[in-house]
């Protein structure tokens, strides 16, 4: 254990002495302070050249036009049609009121009032009349030659696709594009049914302005009013489809990553170098990895100091024994006194008695004599006497010996009584820094846990870093459109851990369980989700079944640190305390391996 500590503690002064402020500190466009090195090995995602090799990726997969041609032809050549007839309609009503019938002879086709007559229609109607159209509707011709010749040029223009001249915002084409046949321009096909689309190249698609310019070629500089009127009836016959573009790449481009490796030692930004988002992603990984290192590192000197308190308390435990145990030598000693005492008094008082009462056989005896010669000795008796007060000084002198052995013995259990107070005492005090460090084992659980939660997200840095570019990069290289709804196919192992990681964050430990139920019921023996569950289990008060979740994490993989600390933490609420410093040490073995 001291081993231990010692490598944690030169490890930490090392990577403390190369940078004295925090990695994760840093923010974009800070400037560093001082060489930054990693002490340990990192593979750290570029986000930048990530997202750009996704982008990339992403526009060989061709662009979807959902593409109407028949609807689109048949809708241009009735709107023609329909406009034709009553233009020629108009024509003739207008030119009965202005010559009173409406057919015209050669002379009054090519008089002057006939020019005038077609200039003055054609500033009243949306549809000019040529000068050949007006002389053949005037001369009783229905015009219907004319008519076929500008369908037949407009109908031509449709036989390309032809696209509206704008595009959906971050809509890139590509060099190729997938034309899939549709009903009309408000059908939505299915991304399976836009695979049977033919490809064509991206240069094939000519724009709705381009369509109309190549269509008024065909005509005179003095026809160039009635090109416009026609090239108006053109219309887009394929329009491009985002949505579906954007499903179709998702599902096509693999999860591509750009990795920068970083060896033991090596220097990650230099002084007065700025942060950028790869140094910043590079800097935020170092910190992670430093977390579980600084962890070990307070769990060793907890450990140790925890070890000296309980040697400590042992050997105050061993103390109160020996006084405890000299106590009771002493007190055995008293009681073997005692008795000692209550023997001899025994013996005298008997003693004493025996004398009395051989005293009193004697003084019967003499009686008579004593009678006899009262008169002539004239003493007084008082042997009697004498034998009685002997005899009661010698039982006060035994009574007083005995009621200050029994004082002593007093006061020697009302010492041993005292001295256990203050061991329990002592023992109460060593108790509640006890309670205090597991209960900071339990507030790194619990930090370690959220950060598990919430980790460093690569893919936002780069979409951020992406974003910056100019529009006229991301036309060209990007396309930022939202990600395809989900459940298109099933969820993975890693997706079922995401939700119910955020269903967990956001207090909903029930769905969270069926999350993790459903990671495990494609992969039983998955580590992390026994883990995850655990927690769901926990928030759920089956403390028993999170037990159960954790030991079945560790029999998986022994080696990772969470699984000890989630342990030790729900043992440490349940106020088991040697269990839960148990799991503290073996997560110190492990080394502070975490589920990424």
């Amino acid at each position: 254990m001291v081993k231990f500590s010692l490598a944690l503690i030169l490890v930490l002064a090392g990577v403390f002495a190369l940078h004295a402020k925090d990695p994760a500190a840093y923010s974009l466009g800070d400037t560093a302070e001082t060489d930054i090195t990693t002490p340990v090995a990192l593979d750290v995602i570029d986000p930048v050249a990530t997202a750009l090799l996704k982008e990339t990726e992403r526009l060989k997969t061709p662009a979807l036009f959902r593409e109407f041609n028949r609807a689109t032809t048949n809708a241009m050549a009735r709107d023609f049609l329909a406009t034709f007839a009553t233009t020629r309609t108009n024509f003739l009503a207008a030119a009965n009121n202005v010559f009173h019938q409406t057919e015209l002879d050669e002379a009054a086709i090519s008089s002057p009032e006939f020019a005038n007559f077609i200039t003055t229609f054609n500033k009243s109607n949306n549809f000019p009349v040529s000068p050949a159209l007006a002389a053949q509707w005037a001369g009783g011709d229905a015009g219907l030659n004319t008519q076929t010749k500008w369908l037949g040029g407009l109908l031509s223009q449709l036989r390309q696709p032809v696209r509206p001249d704008a595009l959906p915002e971050d809509f890139v084409i590509g060099d190729t594009v997938r034309l899939v046949p549709v009903g009309g321009p408000d059908e939505t096909p299915t991304l399976d049914a836009a695979q049977n689309g033919p490809l064509i190249l991206a240069s094939s698609l000519t724009t709705l302005s381009r369509a109309k310019t190549q269509f008024r070629g065909e005509f005179t500089v003095s026809e160039q009013p009635l090109a416009l009127a026609l090239a108006n009836l053109i219309r887009p016959n394929c329009v491009p489809d985002a949505m579906l573009t954007l499903q179709a790449r998702e599902r096509d481009v693999p999860q591509f990553s750009v990795v920068d490796h970083y060896d033991a030692g090596q220097v990650i930004i230099r002084r007065g170098e700025m942060v950028d988002v790869k140094t910043k992603v590079a800097l935020d990984q170092l910190h992670e990895k430093l977390i579980p290192v600084e962890l070990n590192f307070q769990l060793a000197v907890e450990q140790e100091h925890a070890e000296k308190q309980s040697q400590r308390e042992r050997d105050a435990a061993t103390n109160a024994a020996v006084s405890l145990q000299s106590l009771r030598i002493q007190a055995s000693d008293e009681r073997a006194r005692n008795e000692w005492l209550t023997g001899t008094l025994g013996v005298l008082a008997g003693v004493t008695l025996a004398a009395l009462w051989q005293l009193t056989v004697q003084r019967r005896r003499v009686t008579t004599l004593a009678l006899a010669r009262q008169a002539d000795l004239q003493l007084p008796s008082v042997s009697s006497d004498i034998a009685v007060h002997l005899a009661q000084a010698v039982k006060e002198a035994l009574l007083q010996e005995l009621a200050a052995q029994r004082v002593e013995l007093l006061k020697a259990q009302q010492n041993a009584a005292t001295e256990l107070a203050k061991l329990v005492k002592r023992l109460d005090e060593l108790q509640i820094p006890l309670q205090e460090r597991l209960n900071s084992y339990e507030t790194q659980v619990k930090k370690l846990g959220t950060e598990e939660a919430t980790p460093i997200a690569p893919a936002q840095v780069a979409a951020s870093a992406f974003t910056a570019t100019s529009d006229e990069a991301e036309y060209k290289n990007g396309n930022g459109t939202p990600a395809p709804a989900a459940g298109d196919q099933q969820k993975s192992v890693p997706d079922l851990l995401a939700e119910g990681q955020s269903l967990l964050n956001a207090n909903q430990p029930e769905q969270a369980l069926q999350c993790f139920e459903a990671a495990l019921a494609l992969e039983p023996g998955h580590a992390e989700a026994l883990i995850k569950k655990g927690g769901a289990l926990e928030r759920l008060g089956r403390l028993d079944e999170a037990i159960t979740c954790y030991d079945r994490a560790i029999e998986a993989d022994g080696s990772m640190t969470i699984a000890y600390l989630h342990k030790g933490g729900l043992f440490n609420r349940m106020a088991r305390y040697d269990e839960a410093m148990q799991c503290y040490e073996k997560a110190l073995q492990t080394q502070g391996k975490v589920p990424a």
